[in-house]
């Protein structure tokens, strides 16, 4: 393989335009791999080398079977031609992104919104819990940030600050209220959409059944920008400044 497509001395000229800085005598131990090595180390190469290589093959049999090959000065024009028309039909047209805006956005006139998010950092041992309560217009009703042991995992902590925005807002004396996390699996658990994880099983219990409590409840997933005022109240929370 290595002479045919490589070392042979009549298609020296289809390498020499292009691949002239490679040393064209591998020894006798020398595969068609350690020839890729050498190629690798302009990477941006590997490429026209690979179809010139496979043009070579390619009019090599069809000399074999006198089919009109082209002469080997053609080959690499041949080979060149080959791998810009294929990048050019390959090639992503470049995609419109729609801007979505992504805000807070205010609740029926009847209820409050809670959101409620965890902070969770490798390098401590401590995790924070986040929840603020706004009416309508916006405004801050009530806020309060808790840190804790870090639990086993990330969903364990979004669980857990969902708990705490429950209890949080029967403590505050509201009835009727939406609450909003970011963690989509956790929201789905407790929609009773979502798989149930079998460690937060008892954790999305506790939610549910204190929930009967209200009037009217809900849960909703929203982004992180969305929820950036509580996912703050957490971070604070887990360097030990908390909120009551």
């Amino acid at each position: 393989m290595v002479h045919t497509l490589w070392s042979c001395t009549y298609i020296k000229v289809v390498w020499n335009s292009d691949f002239n800085w490679v040393v064209c005598c591998p020894s006798d131990s020398e595969s068609f791999s350690d020839v890729l090595q050498k190629i690798r180390a302009k990477l941006a190469l590997v490429p026209l080398f690979a179809t010139t290589a496979w043009s070579i093959w390619f009019q090599r049999n069809k000399s074999r079977q006198q089919d009109h090959p082209l002469p080997l000065h053609s080959i690499a024009g041949f080979a060149k031609n080959y791998l810009c028309e294929f990048r050019g039909l390959v090639s992503p047209k470049p995609l419109k992104r729609r801007t979505v805006s992504r805000r807070w956005c205010p609740p029926a006139a009847s209820l409050v919104k809670i959101n409620f998010d965890g902070a969770w950092y490798n390098e401590s041992e401590k995790a924070g819990l986040g929840v603020v309560i706004r009416n309508g217009e916006g405004q801050v009703l009530a806020a309060m940030s808790e840190q804790i042991v870090k639990p086993p995992s990330v969903e364990l902590l979004e669980l857990l600050a969902a708990k705490r925005a429950v209890s949080f807002a029967a403590e505050t004396g509201h009835e009727q209220v939406v609450c909003e996390g970011d963690s989509k699996s956790v929201v789905n658990s407790l929609r009773g959409t979502g798989k149930e994880n079998s460690q937060g099983g008892h954790l999305i219990r506790d939610i549910k059944s204190p929930s009967n409590s209200f009037l009217r409840i809900s849960f909703a997933h929203v982004g992180r920008l969305c929820n950036a005022v509580a996912h703050a109240l957490a971070q604070r929370a887990s360097y030990g400044f908390c909120i009551g």
